[in-house]
C-alpha cells in the first residue's frame, strides 16, 4: 500500500461521505468548494489521531446546521466504506465537529517500508508532477565585495527550493544576474587604482597602471581571498565618495567604462575576474551551483529597447519634460517611470529587458526570483509591464522573498559602517565553535584523529548555519545565535546529525540483514508508536515543502522525528530486546528520513560525532 495510494483514498471517501451527508439534509454539495489540501490535515497532537478533517464545521458554517451531527453522519459514511476498511482502525467525531482518523499500523508498516527503498521511493516522488520547466534565480550580488549571511539566506532559500522542486519531478534550472557594472563598481576600481596615489589625476594614473601593473597590489601578494581583497578598496572608495573631487573621478570613471574606454575596462576585468574567483570559492564552501549565469554588463544598453517597444505599442507614454512613463492602475499599482528625463535608463527596464531574455532562452512555466522584500512592490511592477508588454504570456512570474538575517545582540548590517559578516568569516567561525564542541562532548576522543576531527567540526558548523537560517519561516526575520545553532540538545542542525549518527552506530554495532517480514508486537510501547505514526509523513512534508516555497516544513519535521527516535533511543532497548527487528527497523527508517531530509536541505550527515 503505497502513502500516495492510501491518502488519495482517504481525501475521496471524505469527499463521496461528504455529498452522500449533504444529500441527507438536501445541501448543495457542489457550492461548497472542497480544496483537496483543506479536507485532509496531520493532526497536532497524535493522541487524536493521525489525521483530522473539519469538513463537518464547514458544511455546518455554510448552511447552519450541528456540525457534531454532520460529522457523526460523514463518520458513519467512512465506516461503511469497503475501501477505507484496510486503512484506517478508527474514525471518532469530537466537539465542535472535527472527525478524527487513525490509520491502522499494516499501513503505517508499509508505507515507512517503502521509504527504505530511496532510489523508488525518489521515482515515486518524481513522479508526483507533471514535469514542469522552472527557473529559479538567486543569490543575484553584485561584484565589488564578498558574499555576506544576507546573501546567504538568499542562496540557502534557493538552493533548498530547487532541490524541493527536482525532488517531486520538476526540471528546475538556477541562475545568477551579476550586477558588474555601474558607481558601485566605479568606487571599487577608483579605490584599487588611486590606493597610494590619491594626488594624481585618475586618467593619467590608469594610463601608468596599464605598463605597470606589478606596482599595484594583488590578492595573491597580501594573501587575501580575492573577493574580500577588491572589497577592501571598495570600502576605500565608498570612505572617499563625501569629497567631491573624488566623486567626481568616480563618476568619470563610469562614464568612461560606458563609452568602452579600453583602459577602463582592462581594469574591471581584471577586478571582477577576481571577485568571481573568491565567489567561486564560496559557492563551493556551501554547496551552491547556478546552472546559468547573465551579466548586466553585457544587456544593459540593449535594454532600451524596451522603451521603444512599449511606446510603440502604446503602453509607455512620454512625458511633457521627456521622462517615459507606465500606467498600472489595471493593476491597482503606482504608475512607474521607465526612462529618465535624460534618456538615461533605469534598472526597472534592465530587468524587464532580462526577464524577455530569460523566458526566449529557457522557456518555462514558472520563473521565479529568490530578492529581498525591499524588492516587492518593484517586481510587481516588473512583471505588470511583462505582462503589458506581453513578454510573460501564460508563464508565470513568482517573487520569492524572504525576511532579513540579524546576528543577535547586533543591529541592521552595513556595509559602511563595516558590519556585514560575510559568509566565509561565518563559516570559519562555525568550524572553529563546532570544533571546540567536539572537544568537550566527544566520549572517545582518542579514537577521532584531529584530521578527521577537522572535517567532521566543518560539517557540523556548515550544518548549524544552514540549519538555522532554513528552519525559519522564510517570511520571518532571523536573528542568528550561535548558542542556538549549535545547541546539540536543541533545535538546529548539530542535533539532526547527532540523531544519525546514533542511528548509524546502532546499524553498524548490529549490522544490517535482508529484512524479513516486520512483525509487530501486539501492544506497542507509546515510544515506538509516536516514531512509527510520524515517519511515514516524509512524502507529504516534502510535497508541501516543495509547492510552498517553504523549507522550513522540512526541517520542523526531521526535528520532530530527532525527537521522537531520542525518546525512543532511551525508553526502549533495541539490540537484544524481544521486539529486535522491528526496532531496528524503526531506526533504519529513522536514519533514511533524516538523511534525505538532510540531503534537500545541502546538510552532510557525520558517522561521528
Amino acid at each position: 500500500m503505497e502513502f500516495f495510494d492510501f491518502k488519495r483514498r482517504l481525501v475521496s471517501n471524505i469527499k463521496d461521505a461528504c455529498e452522500k451527508t449533504c444529500l441527507m439534509y438536501d445541501l448543495n454539495f457542489s457550492d461548497l468548494n472542497l480544496e483537496e489540501k483543506a479536507i485532509l490535515e496531520n493532526t497536532t497532537n497524535l493522541d487524536f489521531g493521525d489525521y483530522t478533517t473539519n469538513v463537518a464545521m464547514v458544511i455546518a458554517q455554510k448552511y447552519g446546521v450541528n456540525p457534531v451531527e454532520i460529522g457523526q453522519k460523514i463518520s458513519d459514511h467512512l465506516k461503511k466504506s469497503a475501501d477505507l476498511r484496510s486503512i484506517v482502525k478508527s474514525i471518532d467525531v469530537v466537539r465542535p465537529g472535527f472527525i478524527n482518523i487513525i490509520l491502522k499500523e499494516k499501513i503505517l508498516l508499509d508505507s515507512t517500508n517503502e521509504i527504505l527503498d530511496v532510489n523508488q521511493f525518489k521515482q515515486k516522488l518524481v513522479s508526483l508532477q507533471t514535469n514542469k520547466q522552472i527557473l529559479v534565480e538567486h543569490t543575484s550580488p553584485n561584484t565589488n565585495k564578498s558574499l555576506h549571511i544576507g546573501h546567504l539566506r538568499n542562496n540557502l532559500l534557493g538552493m533548498t527550493v530547487i532541490r524541493l522542486l527536482r525532488a517531486i519531478g520538476n526540471d528546475v534550472i538556477s541562475d545568477c544576474l551579476y550586477n558588474d557594472r555601474g558607481i558601485h563598481i566605479s568606487k571599487a576600481m577608483w579605490g584599487y587604482l588611486k590606493n597610494g596615489h590619491l594626488k594624481e589625476p585618475w586618467r593619467e594614473l590608469i594610463v601608468y597602471w596599464h605598463t605597470h601593473k606589478n606596482e599595484w597590489p594583488t590578492p595573491q601578494l597580501l594573501n587575501l581571498k580575492p573577493d574580500h581583497f577588491i572589497e577592501n578598496f571598495y570600502k576605500i572608495g565608498v570612505e572617499s565618495e563625501d569629497n567631491e573631487v573624488f566623486m567626481k573621478e568616480m563618476r568619470e570613471m563610469l562614464v568612461a567604462w560606458e563609452e568602452g574606454d579600453t583602459l577602463v575596462r582592462d581594469l574591471w576585468k581584471m577586478l571582477n575576474n577576481w571577485v568571481y574567483e573568491g565567489f567561486a570559492i564560496t559557492y563551493k564552501l556551501i554547496d551552491s551551483i547556478h546552472d546559468n549565469n547573465w551579466y548586466e554588463s553585457e544587456f544593459y544598453k540593449d535594454a532600451k529597447k524596451t522603451v521603444d517597444t512599449g511606446l510603440k505599442k502604446g503602453v509607455f507614454r512620454r512625458l511633457e519634460g521627456g521622462a517615459v512613463l507606465t500606467n498600472l492602475s489595471t493593476f491597482n499599482l503606482p504608475d512607474c517611470i521607465v526612462q529618465r528625463s535624460d534618456g538615461t535608463s533605469m534598472y526597472f527596464t534592465q530587468d524587464i529587458y532580462l526577464t524577455r531574455l530569460k523566458i526566449k532562452k529557457f522557456p518555462c512555466d514558472e520563473y521565479i526570483w529568490v530578492v529581498g522584500p525591499e524588492q516587492q512592490l518593484h517586481l510587481k511592477q516588473v512583471f505588470a509591464v511583462c505582462k503589458q508588454l506581453g513578454i510573460s504570456k501564460d508563464a508565470n512570474l513568482t517573487h520569492l522573498w524572504y525576511g532579513y538575517v540579524f546576528l543577535k545582540n547586533q543591529g541592521k548590517m552595513s556595509s559602511r559602517k563595516g558590519t556585514v559578516v560575510s559568509i566565509d568569516s561565518l563559516v570559519e567561525e562555525s568550524a572553529k565553535k563546532a570544533l571546540e564542541l567536539i572537544n568537550k562532548s566527544a566520549t572517545n576522543k582518542e579514537e577521532i584523529h584531529f584530521d578527521n576531527k577537522e572535517k567532521i567540526a566543518e560539517k557540523i558548523g556548515l550544518s548549524a548555519i544552514k540549519y538555522a537560517i532554513l528552519k525559519v519561516d522564510k517570511y520571518k526575520d532571523i536573528y542568528f545565535d550561535w548558542d542556538e545553532a549549535l545547541n546539540i540538545k536543541g533545535n538546529c542542525g548539530p542535533y539532526i546529525q547527532y540523531t544519525f549518527t546514533r542511528c548509524f552506530s546502532v546499524l553498524n554495532k548490529k549490522g544490517l540483514e535482508p529484512r524479513g517480514k516486520i512483525i509487530v508486537k501486539s501492544e506497542m510501547e507509546k515510544a515506538e508508536k509516536d516514531l512509527l505514526r510520524s515517519l511515514y509523513k516524509l512524502p507529504e512534508v516534502i510535497i508541501l515543502a516543495a509547492e510552498s516555497y517553504s523549507p522550513h516544513y522540512l526541517t520542523q519535521f526531521i526535528y520532530e522525528i530527532s525527537q521522537k527516535y531520542n525518546s525512543f533511543y532511551e525508553e526502549c532497548k533495541i539490540i537484544g530486546s524481544d521486539s529486535e527487528s522491528f526496532r531496528i527497523f524503526l531506526t533504519e527508517a529513522t536514519s533514511t528520513v533524516l538523511k534525505f531530509g538532510l540531503e534537500i536541505l545541502g546538510i552532510e550527515t557525520v558517522e561521528r560525532m
